[in-house]
């Protein structure tokens, strides 16, 4: 008999396409969404754009700290919570010390790190046990730890913790629920402040790059189809905003309401520590320790029979998302400048995995392109929702109720999809 050799034929660009848009739904969904909320809104672009990116900046570090468990086949690390509750404790230190600006900033981060590791590996010890019901029991922890949080600052510190002065309450025990981060030459603001310029400066060079780089790219690799039309688009996209970025700030044709765009800054320095992250986790994870990671995530099993200590992997993973979380909340508090002693940790797991679904990532499945777009669609979303609720049915809170259910409903979405997923391969094995 003759053998018959199959061959699979290449799939059109409509094919391509049209896989695109099912694999992306939710991402192209929250597009769609946030720029009908931006028209709904009739917000300011100048306003727009500046909290947009100060949200970025103050963001994203947090969202990035979960990267590494999804990788290692943990899902979502729902206790990047203690992480953030490491953080607080040492900026409420550093406050109560009176150690200023830049000096204190460092100092914060000092004293989280080592908090953040044991903790860390305490918590990662727990998911060991919990292997498969790793984000719930995260999740659970987390309330957990921020029930022992509560404990310590409102009936320890004044009392069998030696605290005075302003930052215990009238009572003698307990702190009080805010501290202004601002007063005293504090460390808010310390890092923002650093370096700052204009934001569409940075925007003509990162325009110029994204030509420059595909240019190039297509040169080198004379890509056809999809691929080239890809190239192609991103050509055009970074042509655009150097000329839009041009127009901004070295002319006067555009409308008032974008000329006014110029005035916006960005905070270079927060900038570069965020972008320094972000490569930190592409070379880590192109490291032997990241293939290691992956190889755990991919099959533990398999990882077993190879020799790896599976369980020190994980743990590892687990240590590195905290600790990363607690420099994540440092950065989030001195945006802010003033710290919420028992609340400010509360939602940014929530916030920070909703942001990195919304992006295109899963529960088995995450990029650091997928956190920067779902911080940018997240964080839209947010600040247009009350003037968009406001104008659309004259009442802002609708707009706060929507993107709660938002945050809420794509990870119901995207836990019932993966338990869909896991159910349907365990039928096929």
């Amino acid at each position: 008999m003759t053998e018959q050799v199959i061959e699979k034929k290449p799939q059109t660009n409509s094919k391509k396409i049209l896989r695109f848009v099912i694999d992306n739904s939710v991402t192209l969904l929250f597009v769609v969404i946030c720029i009908f909320g931006i028209i709904a809104s009739k917000e300011q672009p100048f306003i727009l754009v500046s909290m947009l990116l100060e949200r970025m900046t103050r963001n994203t570090f947090l969202v990035l700290a979960l990267l590494i468990p999804v990788v290692a086949g943990m899902g979502l690390n729902f206790s990047i919570t203690i992480g953030a509750m490491a953080a607080q404790i040492a900026i409420i230190t550093v406050a109560y010390l009176k150690i200023p600006s830049v000096g204190g900033l460092a100092v914060a981060f000092v004293i989280s790190t080592p908090i953040a590791l044991i903790l860390g590996k305490y918590i990662g010890k727990l998911l060991n046990r919990t292997r498969g019901q790793e984000m719930i029991a995260s999740m659970i922890t987390g309330f957990f730890a921020d029930g022992i949080y509560q404990m310590i600052f409102l009936f320890m510190c004044g009392t069998i913790i030696p605290m005075a002065g302003g930052f215990i309450l009238s009572s003698g025990m307990g702190l009080r629920n805010t501290i202004d981060l601002m007063k005293d030459n504090g460390i808010g603001k310390s890092l923002d402040n650093i370096v700052s310029v204009p934001f569409f400066y940075v925007t003509i060079v990162a325009g110029l790059v994204v030509v420059a780089y595909y240019i190039w790219k297509m040169k080198k690799e004379s890509p056809e189809g999809f691929k080239k039309n890809k190239m192609i688009a991103y050509i055009g996209i970074g042509a655009l905003l150097t000329v839009f970025s041009i127009l901004v700030m070295f002319t006067k044709v555009l409308p008032h309401k974008y000329a006014l765009l110029k005035t916006v800054n960005m905070s270079v320095f927060t900038a570069l520590v965020v972008g320094g992250f972000a490569v930190f986790n592409v070379i880590l994870l192109n490291t032997k320790l990241g293939q290691t990671l992956k190889t755990v995530g991919q099959d533990k099993h398999i990882a077993e029979v190879s020799g790896i200590k599976v369980n020190k992997i994980r743990e590892l993973a687990i240590m590195l998302s905290t600790v990363f979380a607690a420099w994540g909340q440092i950065i989030f508090i001195q945006n802010l400048g003033i710290l919420n002693t028992y609340g400010s940790h509360k939602q940014i797991a929530l916030f920070a995995v909703a942001a990195l679904l919304i992006g295109g990532a899963s529960v088995s499945k995450a990029t650091i392109g997928q956190a920067f777009l779902g911080v940018l669609l997240f964080h839209t979303l947010f600040i247009v929702s009350p003037k968009a609720g406001l104008n659309l049915f004259g009442d802002a809170q609708l707009g706060e109720y929507f993107r709660t259910f938002v945050a809420y409903g794509v990870i119901g979405v995207s836990l019932g999809l993966h338990a869909w997923k896991t159910l349907i391969m365990k039928r096929n094995e």
